[in-house]
């Protein structure tokens, strides 16, 4: 159902480090944004653990209209990173934006792999990207995020 919307994570463990993957996407940007909105968009958290929350959304970043994007103030701030697929401008090194509750949130925007039109954003070099997370000494998950030309 389009109007109430529930995200479960896919959970993966190993070695001691806890990875919930959330994905969002394929719903209107202006219904989502209303949903967004109404407070009808709810996270299926782990309750227990310490867990690295990554999120991948397919929607427009970019306003292309009053309610035809999905701000980044919409997510929760508890997220530790996001990649933004949809748009296909290359800002794939992270970005540190706020979410919900002023929660810091790391974005990055991978883009479109090859040009794909002939926009300005298109003509800037392409890379993509590997994330290695591990628990750092002091307990806290840490990644590093590798971009690859």
């Amino acid at each position: 159902q389009m109007d109430d919307v529930l995200v479960k994570p896919l959970l993966l463990s190993k070695g001691g480090v806890n990875v919930a993957i959330y994905g969002l996407g394929n719903i209107p940007d202006t219904r989502l944004y209303q949903t967004f909105v109404q407070g009808k968009v709810r996270w299926d958290k782990p309750q227990t653990g310490t867990w690295f929350h990554i999120l991948v959304i397919h929607q427009n970043r970019i306003a292309h209209g009053a309610t035809k994007f999905i701000p980044a103030e919409f997510l929760p701030g508890w997220l530790d990173f996001v990649i933004w697929g949809h748009e296909h401008e290359c800002l794939i090194d992270p970005r540190e934006e706020t979410g919900r509750e002023g929660g810091k949130i790391q974005i990055s925007q991978p883009g479109s792999s090859v040009q794909t039109s002939l926009a300005a954003a298109e003509a800037e070099k392409k890379h993509c990207a590997y994330m290695d997370i591990r628990v750092g000494g002091d307990g806290v998950m840490q990644y590093r995020w590798k971009k690859i030309a």
